[in-house]
């Protein structure tokens, strides 16, 4: 893994609470393809918490 992104829902809906939005992790790998991640629901604190972690993995190695 080369590179980590997030993607995070921030449209208005009735359907979602305002906290919780649709999050999706995308990964960039050695041989410039992308894999695409799907987390579900996720505060913001969750999804920076998760990217955090993954960031201070990828950069040990």
């Amino acid at each position: 893994i080369v590179k980590v992104e997030t993607y995070k829902d921030t449209k208005a809906s009735f359907k979602k609470s305002f906290t919780d939005r649709f999050s999706l992790l995308i990964l960039t790998l050695d041989d410039d393809t992308q894999v695409t991640v799907s987390l579900g629901y996720t505060t913001k604190k969750t999804l920076d918490k998760i990217l955090t972690q993954l960031n201070s993995r990828i950069n040990k190695a």
